[in-house]
């Protein structure tokens, strides 16, 4: 900001920090952007039962505007730390020459560039502290009826209010980039969870605690193929994963598919108990959850195979019942951070601080109601959406699908996805654009394989058990992927990409 707005008695303790630190950053939006508004000053006041106001002053360059207002951000992080967002929006067909049109002796061009200025108040928020940031995009309507937004600001909670009753809000650098998922290892969960892991589990743990730093590195943990069924229960089964991450600073972790057993044709695997068995397992995927989770649809989450032998195609889970069973259940967990396509099975979570994309893939979503079949491929909107939305980004990507995407992969032959050569044909797009491509990575084979395809990328499969894991690391800096095992049978691996 160029200037910040001084009124004798409304525009107090913050006026300073606006006038020095208030930056332009990059509007998240993608109208078009004008310097013909901006946010010259605001204010944040209590009100009523601790909730608050947040006063806003946009200085304007000329008074041939349909009209100026105001789309407001406000974050909160949820459970486990992650941000959720909503909006508020607003406008004031009023523009002044002085401030509160005349009720102070300010003059907008004694104290800005601009000769006139925009008020716009949002009230009844919650309380300040509920709140890590506001983000604030102030606008103009020309007479035209086009939208064009100013810069935008963003305001990061700082503590307690201040001697003014002011919450205490301070404006921060866009290229401040938000913390990697907050994630405290509390001892008291840590002493809940330590009966949920196998044996051999702790040991390896305290190992590995001393390689991952939450500040340092890129860490999740992996599990596939679990076939979980809740007639064969026990209390490790779908929690020890979980209770890993009570132990370990992990940015997510995951499940490539095959998330319950209901691939078999048997009695006790209809329908009804296959969706029995998936609530049951996501719930203990993400009920207390210390970070993340990423859930992807393999070949036997759609009860296909039950369905076949009882000629009912529509017994078959399909991608609605996967959304509402499964993605919409992750969604309060990864915040904003996730984005599906509608109501889909396929979706993608980013991870800003270090700068990746992880896109989950449904490698199953065929016609559901007359295929039955291996049902390996993938439809044509999902990879419309894959290509144009999934890879629009500057982030490196990490592909994750259940089903192998690459012909030839160990153990498999030709038994792979069978359009998969859209996927990879829109990742070599996506790299020849400058995309920075990561892996792919599956399950579906039960095995630690991997290749390199004919492409040039590397794929990675991980090994089926519910009481088995691996926990994967990042290292962009040196193109490197570390797979460290967990329980018994699950080698450590190292691959360069």
């Amino acid at each position: 900001m160029k200037h910040t707005l001084i009124c004798k008695k409304l525009w107090l303790a913050l006026a300073a920090a606006v006038v020095l630190t208030l930056v332009m950053a990059l509007a998240v939006f993608a109208q078009t952007e004008t310097t013909d508004i901006e946010l010259i000053s605001y204010q944040v006041s209590e009100d009523a039962d601790g909730a608050f106001s947040l006063r806003l002053i946009a200085g304007v360059s000329s008074l041939d505007y349909s009209y100026c207002g105001y789309r407001v951000e406000l974050t909160e992080r949820n459970a486990i730390g992650n941000p959720v967002s909503t909006t508020v929006a607003g406008r004031d067909a009023r523009v002044y020459s002085s401030i509160f049109g005349g009720e102070t002796e300010y003059a907008v061009s004694e104290i800005s560039e601009f000769p006139y200025a925009s008020l716009a108040t949002v009230t009844g928020l919650r309380s300040a502290s509920s709140y890590t940031k506001i983000t604030v995009h102030p606008f103009i309507v020309t007479l035209e009826g086009q939208l064009k937004y100013g810069e935008t600001v963003r305001l990061v909670y700082a503590g307690e209010e201040d001697a003014e009753g002011y919450a205490a809000f301070a404006p921060v650098s866009a290229e401040a980039l938000p913390p990697r998922h907050t994630v405290v290892l509390d001892t008291e969960m840590q002493a809940k969870w330590d009966n949920y892991l196998p044996t051999a589990w702790p040991a390896e743990i305290e190992s590995l605690a001393s390689q991952i730093s939450d500040a340092d590195t890129f860490a999740f943990a992996m599990q596939s193929d679990s076939h979980y069924t809740i007639d064969s229960d026990t209390n490790n089964t779908m929690n020890c994963l979980k209770a890993l991450t009570h132990f370990l600073p992990l940015d997510f972790i995951s499940n490539t598919g095959d998330l319950i057993k209901g691939y078999q044709d048997y009695e006790e695997n209809t329908p009804e108990k296959s969706m029995e068995s998936m609530r049951e397992l996501v719930r203990r995927y993400t009920e207390d959850v210390n970070t993340s989770v990423l859930l992807g649809m393999g070949n036997h989450d759609t009860n296909q195979v039950w369905s076949k032998a009882h000629g009912v195609p529509s017994d078959q889970m399909d991608q609605s019942d996967f959304y509402d069973l499964v993605v919409s259940k992750l969604k309060p967990i990864n915040g904003d951070y996730m984005v599906t396509d509608g109501e889909s099975s396929y979706y993608y979570v980013d991870f800003p601080y270090d700068e990746i994309r992880v896109v989950v893939l449904n490698t199953t979503d065929s016609d559901y109601e007359t295929r039955f079949g291996s049902l390996q491929s993938i439809s044509a909107e999902q990879v419309a959406w894959f290509r144009d939305v999934a890879l629009d980004t500057e982030y490196s990507v990490l592909v994750m699908s259940h089903i192998p995407l690459a012909p030839g992969f160990p153990e498999m032959g030709n038994n792979v996805v069978t359009n998969n050569d859209l996927i990879r044909g829109a990742v070599n797009t996506f790299v020849t654009g400058g995309g920075d491509f990561i892996a792919y990575i599956c399950g579906h084979t039960h095995l630690q394989s991997d290749m390199v395809d004919s492409d040039g990328r590397l794929h990675v499969s991980f090994a089926n058990n519910a009481l088995k894991a691996e926990v994967v690391t990042i290292d962009k800096t040196n193109r490197k992927i570390v797979t460290y095992g967990i329980g018994t049978d699950i080698e450590d691996r190292s691959f360069d990409y």
